[in-house]
């Protein structure tokens, strides 16, 4: 597979996108804070390496399905793609995934470096992620330091066929668990804890 032409290489696309992800979350935050903006109303939660997998890929593939969209947009927001990755590749580190993927097609985009370095690769080289659809109706945000991915969408139905795939809502302990995982002490702070809490949870 030509993994290159995948990854979007025209600036006027590029800054396209990038309009409309600045529509759908608050490019300069950083979670535990609230990254999306209205009308995204409910969330659930996914561990960063699940999105990165077979399993990642299928709920990607439902969704795509539901939102009648016929490929996703995994774009890296942090570093930012103009900074250091165009420079160097002479395209970027977004790309657009068609729905017709295979799991290891998608796997295979994630974690494609350039110059076959693994390193600058979406999974590897990023802090902050995300994979959203052309119609808007969800999206997903990966925080790589957290080791999280955060869905958001309009719809509670959409949301209901999500928890089906393994994914969690922010009343869940398992969620905690994770978290501790990547503090030193392994203690996720009150403060910390009540900040996704109230930041995440369901609009209802």
């Amino acid at each position: 597979m030509e993994h290159k032409k995948y990854f979007l290489s025209e600036i006027s696309e590029i800054k396209k996108i990038e309009k409309n992800i600045e529509e759908m979350v608050f490019m300069a935050r950083e979670t535990p804070e609230q990254v999306f903006k209205q009308p995204y109303e409910f969330y659930l939660f996914n561990h960063w390496d699940w999105m990165m997998s077979k399993e990642g890929w299928e709920s990607l593939q439902h969704l795509l399905k539901s939102s009648n969209d016929e490929a996703a947009v995994v774009a890296v927001l942090n570093p930012h793609p103009f900074e250091d990755h165009f420079k160097k590749y002479k395209h970027s580190n977004w790309a657009r995934i068609p729905a017709y993927f295979t799991s290891e097609q998608y796997k295979d985009i994630v974690n494609y470096g350039p110059d076959e370095d693994e390193i600058e690769s979406i999974c590897q080289y990023s802090r902050s992620v995300i994979w959203v659809s052309p119609s808007q109706d969800w999206i997903i945000y990966g925080d790589w330091e957290w080791e999280i991915c955060i869905f958001a969408c309009r719809s509670s139905q959409l949301a209901d066929s999500m928890k089906l795939k393994d994914w969690i809502t922010v009343e869940d302990t398992l969620l905690k668990d994770w978290l501790s995982m990547v503090i030193i002490n392994n203690k996720v702070s009150k403060r910390i804890w009540s900040e996704f809490q109230n930041n995440y949870k369901w609009n209802i």
